[in-house]
């Protein structure tokens, strides 16, 4: 005759069914389950396991009476139950093949029924196995129709751990990445350099919180106006980090006697030291003279857009060098030298520009680019870039931007 359930075991589901409704900390409460399933089955031991997806493998979180135990998955009748999703009433442990001999052996513990229970989550997935071991009388139907009942809403708790677990870790990324743009954008520069001679402006965004592109502007100790954009791959944090480590080796080694290929080339050799070939950079430096003279040199970064004179055409300029970090040596060459007349521009891109797609997927390209410019004779640099941030815009149709966007314009004004 199959015996009912005492109200003393209906008290201890209630008391087990608030705890983990209401707890987070699944590690001080899977031990009150263990004993739980103790007493509510009658038993000496139980055990509860839990899958570990990075080492494939079920393990024991509580094992009471035992040492930690680590089964591969499918392996005994805890792996068996885990794979199939369906309980197990083993009377003669022994007697069942799956059963795994190697605990007892280490314990000296003689198994002689089982009890065996998945937990399943709301999809009813597997999450973990609960058993318990050694009846006091024989474990019946009963047994493990109430384990069942435990394990259903232990399977859920575990479910909603993992998912508090996932958003506070995404919480915490996205503090993380936030913290990333704050600095960042701290190392856009503050200050535009300006002349009487050249006007010069730069603006950038990211695609995501952080981003693979930047630029920079400052002044050179003989007086020159210095430029750089550079283009890690990807964007997000890491090409964020890359980028960063890219300005900063810029700045150091930007002397008045090193030309510009000179200096990216010495930037690539110590990034190739410590990146791989998928982190490459592609990088144009730029130094401006007071007189309009222009000192360029390009690692993989084009085109690179110059008009000389106001009213001229843009001529496309294309470097010779590699990305930074593809080959350790030196591959970037000096730019024929180019001279600004009064009206004349240079203009730095990224790709995110020149290539933004349309709601069709249409890239907007770089005689559309050229186009947009073109209608600005007179403006300033600043002008010119929002004409350009509107243009681009408007040629996606208003939706988010697939790629990290930067420009910026230098222009001979005296």
């Amino acid at each position: 005759m199959t015996p009912a359930v005492t109200t003393e075991q209906l008290h201890q589901l209630l008391d087990l069914s608030r705890k983990l409704a209401v707890t987070i900390d699944l590690e001080s409460l899977f031990p009150q389950l263990a004993e739980i399933t103790c007493k509510l089955v009658g038993c000496a031991r139980a055990s509860v396991f839990f899958f570990d997806p990075a080492t494939n493998e079920l393990w024991t979180q509580v094992a009471i009476g035992s040492p930690t135990i680590r089964l591969p998955r499918g392996k005994g009748l805890a792996g068996h139950v885990f794979e199939t999703g369906q309980s197990l009433l083993t009377p003669d442990a022994y007697a069942d093949l799956r059963f795994n001999h190697e605990t007892d052996a280490v314990t000296g513990f003689r198994t002689r029924d089982i009890l065996t229970v998945p937990m399943l989550d709301l999809e009813e997935r597997p999450v973990g196995v609960i058993q318990a071991l050694n009846c006091h009388d024989c474990f019946s139907q009963t047994h493990l129709e109430l384990l069942e009942l435990v394990a259903s809403q232990a399977g859920v708790a575990v479910q909603r751990h993992g998912l508090h677990v996932q958003v506070v870790a995404a919480a915490q990324m996205r503090k993380e990445m936030e913290l990333a743009a704050a600095v960042q954008m701290e190392l856009l520069p503050k200050e535009v350099p300006q002349s009487d001679a050249i006007d010069v402006a730069g603006w950038s965004v990211p695609a995501s919180i952080t981003g693979g592109d930047c630029y920079d502007l400052w002044t050179l100790d003989d007086g020159r106006l210095a430029m750089l954009v550079a283009d890690a791959a990807g964007h997000g944090m890491a090409p964020a980090m890359v980028v960063a480590q890219v300005r900063s080796l810029v700045r150091a080694l930007a002397e008045p006697s090193l030309r510009p290929a000179d200096v990216l080339n010495r930037v690539n050799a110590r990034l190739a030291q410590d990146l791989s070939p998928q982190r490459f950079v592609t990088a144009a430096l730029a130094y401006l003279d007071q007189d309009g003279t222009i000192d360029l040199a390009s690692a993989g970064h084009g085109p690179l857009l110059f008009s000389p004179a106001e009213g001229e055409p843009l001529h496309e300029l294309i470097g010779t060098g590699l990305p930074l970090v593809i080959d350790p040596e030196p591959s970037v060459q000096s730019i024929d030298p180019l001279h600004l007349q009064v009206g004349g521009q240079l203009v730095l891109l990224s790709d995110g520009i020149f290539e933004a797609p349309s709601q069709n997927g249409e890239i907007i390209g770089i005689e559309r680019i050229h186009a947009a410019l073109g209608t600005q004779c007179g403006a300033t640099s600043n002008q010119k870039i929002t004409h350009l941030r509107d243009t681009v815009y408007a040629w996606s149709g208003g939706q988010d931007i697939k790629d990290d966007q930067t420009i910026v314009i230098a222009r001979r004004v005296k």
